[in-house]
Parts: structure tokens; sequence; C-alpha cells
């Protein structure tokens, strides 16, 4: 499942100002949203979602970019690395290598046991996520001079444990608008993947970089259709 199959409009559709990508993917339904319940297709902006849009393309388990993506059965996503222990398992037809051995689910939303053999790697998603990458690469040199105050707002009821309540949100000053500056948050391992983000613009001309954000992700539809076409 691709990270830009869409309900409604094609991504790179361009009508009004703001470039939008329209989502509704059962591959990026948090572990707290049930299979029974049909996906509502949203179009969300890269100014105004930035935090939503980086979240799409963050692993559930590490809060990183997804590496080495894997889709499960139950069609949630992980990097296969977080991938939980897998088990021997009594064989069932068809007995072919990798049914002999299972995972148990780690979305509590599902629970369910998945053969080794049904947990590949998602060739179309790692695509997509080679193509961000190398897009952020190549954008980051071009926008030194955009800063930007990122600053993460926890849900503690949800990430409870995971950081002493004690502790201080973490700030970041990051450049490239915010889109660009989520994905490096999160890249450096400093953005749970519960977490929402508040943006402030450092610029002394008080500019928020807005058409930096729709320049990139106008540009990564366009890339990303290009490569699974």
């Amino acid at each position: 499942m691709s990270l830009l199959q869409a309900g409604g409009p094609s991504p790179t559709h361009r009508e009004g100002k703001s470039h939008t990508l329209s989502l509704a993917s059962p591959v990026y339904m948090s572990e707290h949203e049930s299979q029974s319940e049909k996906p509502v297709a949203t179009a969300l902006t890269a100014f105004e979602d930035a935090r939503a849009l980086v979240r799409l393309v963050q692993c559930p388990q590490c809060s990183r970019p997804f590496r080495s993506p894997v889709t499960l059965p139950c069609g949630r996503s992980l990097c296969r690395d977080c991938l939980p222990e897998s088990y021997r398992r009594t064989t069932t037809y068809p007995d072919i290598p990798g049914r002999n051995r299972g995972i148990a689910c780690p979305f509590s939303t599902c629970n369910q046991e998945h053969t080794v053999a049904d947990c590949c790697i998602d060739v179309t998603l790692t695509k997509v996520m080679e193509t961000i990458a190398e897009t952020v690469t190549h954008h980051r040199p071009a926008t030194e001079d955009t800063p930007t105050l990122l600053e993460e707002v926890v849900r503690w009821d949800e990430v409870l444990g995971s950081r002493e309540t004690a502790e201080k949100p973490r700030t970041k000053i990051l450049h490239g608008g915010r889109l660009v500056a989520t994905y490096s948050l999160a890249e450096m391992g400093e953005l749970n993947y519960k977490s929402d983000v508040v943006y402030q613009s450092m610029a002394d001309t008080g500019d928020d970089y807005r058409q930096l954000d729709e320049h990139v992700l106008r540009q990564l539809c366009e890339l990303a259709h290009k490569e699974l076409d």
C-alpha cells in the first residue's frame, strides 16, 4: 500500500493556493484505531498539517522515519528491526519456509499472530521513504537560513512511562520549513510518534516559510508518482 494512495483527488491536484495531500489508507492507522472503522479521506496541507504528514512516515514503535519498512497482514507498518522476536508455531497449509515461525502483532488493536512469511519488506513504501530522504537531503543546503523553533508537545496519557513527567518538553531550532524540520526532528530520534509539535518562526522578517513547505510537498508527490508509475 502506498503513501500516495488516496481517497479523493490526486495528491498532485493543484487547485487553490495550498498544496494538499488526500490520504485514506489502512496502512497508516494508529494502533488506537480499529480496522472496522472505515477510513475517511482528509486533505492534509504542507504547512498546517506538517506534523500529521511526518507522522505518516514514522514507525509507531521506534518513532523514527521508516527504515526497511514491513507492512503486516493487519495493514499496519513498522521498521523491520522493530518486529517482535519470532517463535516456533504449528505449521499450517501451505507448508513453506517462514510459516513455521510467527510473531505476536505489537499493535494492541490487533494482537493477532502473523507468520514470518507474511511479514515481508514493503517495496512500495521503501521506495517512497527513499524518495523522501533524498528530497529532504537535497532541500537542506538551500534553506540553511530559515529558522523555526519546534517544541514537542507530549501526550502524557498516551506515552506514560516513556519519559519522566518532570522533564521539560524538548525544543529545537531547525531549518527548511515546518515539513523538513519536523522530519529532521524525527530522524534525530527526538520526536515521539504520539507527540505533537508547536511551531514558531525565528525569522527577523516574520516569514513562516509556508511556500517552502508547499514546494517540498509538491516535489515529493511528483517524484513519488514517477517512482511508482
